[in-house]
């Protein structure tokens, strides 16, 4: 072959390959390019990731472990930081961005070399006779199936997004339930020692009077009797109170609980809503957002699975060389399926079912919502109004009537059965005050958890207490 019909060869494969790129590029130009959802946020930096070749499972260690008086910020704030169980959603949703990314790419050209006409009986035994054809095919999508499979995966996007803030949420309930019940614990730890000391001075008291034959020695045993029982309980309340600050650490990762005390500080008891504040925003419940979304995305995919029916093209061009002859020429190329058997039918069906699914799931999750919300407020507003009567008649009208009944005691006017009936009696109003008070952290993690806002957004200034 001549060096001018070599270069003529060259050129005219080159600008073949100069055109299909040049159409490549300037179509992917005009499709790229999805917006990133950011997640929603609520106050506190929780993890969110970046860069996976500069990850290290090191950064979630625990370097900085609470240490003297915990409060729920300080919690809250440690454990979104810190969640490896966030993490790996945060990680999932940069992994499903970057899927969105390669959906949105145009198939690579392929370049082909062929060569036919050598290696024969005859006269094409030698190479001298072979053609050698260069060429350039290319994939064009037809129906539309390239920007619809864009709009699925950046749904898939933002639904991993969404799946992170929803176990954020999770994690800042969570958080908020194992704080309730560490300071709950804590509290009846402390209730158990008052109980403790009061009854050692009850005993105290009792064997003065049975030593100066003013009771019998019964009354002395089963004083001691009681002191020993209020002893175990205290022990028990003891071993709950160290399991459920492990809980509460096993949140953000650590291992040992290095805080000493946890601590309501800056916690504001809140009146709860009424049923008709909660109705009117359940429907933003970003459970039900997230369910509604999801139906986005199972549509996207049944007109995805539609477009599939429609056959893709397969374009080539490029030049043929006749070595024996040195003739050059230009060959061109069109091939596609034809949908005679395989329409896609089974896969658009099978979509469909999938979206019929998940919109009659979308309506349970709605009543189980409303369920859940309406339960909540209930819980809340029940703990709400057993704080306020205990701390405002219950517990002030006990504590006077045992220093009224040990002094009655004390002068032979009451036996020691009335005294350890009223003692009994504010032992159990305390308790129902630690009860009520680590019932309404619950009901308003709940509550806050199926919102997905703060009760503080919901009620008035003058409603807090």
């Amino acid at each position: 072959m001549s060096e001018r019909k070599f270069s003529k060869e060259v050129c005219a494969f080159l600008a073949v390959a100069m055109l299909m790129y040049a159409a490549t590029t300037a179509h992917a130009a005009q499709q790229s390019g999805e917006e990133e959802q950011p997640a929603l946020g609520r106050g506190f930096t929780a993890y969110t990731a970046t860069d996976p070749d500069k990850w290290d499972p090191a950064q979630l260690q625990e370097q900085d472990a609470p240490v003297g008086v915990l409060t729920l910020e300080n919690a809250l704030t440690h454990a979104l930081a810190r969640s490896a169980r966030l993490a790996s959603f945060s990680w999932s949703t940069r992994a499903a961005e970057a899927h969105a990314s390669q959906s949105g790419l145009l198939p690579n050209p392929e370049f082909g070399v062929e060569v036919e006409g050598f290696g024969g009986a005859g006269e094409s035994r030698e190479f001298e006779t072979a053609e050698m054809t260069f060429a350039i095919s290319q994939l064009v999508e037809l129906g539309g199936k390239r920007g619809k499979r864009k709009k699925l995966a950046s749904l898939e996007a933002e639904l991993a997004a969404r799946d992170y803030e929803l176990h954020r949420l999770d994690l800042i309930s969570e958080v908020t339930l194992a704080f309730g019940t560490v300071l709950a614990a804590q509290e009846r730890v402390a209730l158990a020692g008052e109980q403790q000391k009061l009854q050692e001075t009850t005993l105290s008291m009792v064997s003065e009077r049975v030593a100066a034959g003013k009771d019998v020695p019964a009354d002395q045993t089963q004083a001691e009797i009681d002191l020993a029982s209020v002893r175990i309980q205290s022990e028990r309340a003891k071993r709950v109170l160290a399991a459920a600050r492990q809980e509460l650490v096993a949140l953000w990762g650590g291992k040992t609980t290095s805080f000493d005390r946890v601590s309501d500080e800056g916690f504001t008891m809140l009146s709860p809503p009424s049923e008709e504040q909660v109705l009117e925003i359940v429907s933003a419940s970003p459970d039900l957002t997230r369910g509604i979304l999801d139906t986005e995305r199972h549509r996207a995919a049944v007109s995805i699975e539609g477009r599939q029916r429609v056959p893709d093209l397969e374009l080539s061009g490029g030049v043929r060389h006749a070595k024996e002859t040195g003739d050059e020429s230009f060959v061109a190329g069109l091939s596609f399926a034809l949908p005679l058997f395989d329409r896609n039918q089974g896969a658009l069906r099978a979509s469909k079912c999938d979206l019929a699914g998940v919109q009659a799931e979308q309506l349970a999750n709605e009543a189980e919502v409303r369920a859940a919300v309406l339960s909540a407020t209930n819980s809340l507003s029940s703990a709400f109004l057993a704080v306020h009567e205990l701390e405002e008649t219950i517990l002030p009208g006990a504590e006077r009537t045992v220093d009224a009944v040990v002094q009655g005691y004390r002068t032979g006017k009451l036996s020691y059965l009335r005294v350890i009936q009223i003692q009994q009696t504010l032992y159990t109003a305390r308790s129902e005050y630690v009860d009520a008070r680590e019932e309404y952290y619950s009901a308003r993690a709940t509550l806050e958890r199926l919102l997905g806002v703060g009760l503080e957004s919901l009620v008035a200034t003058e409603d807090r207490r």
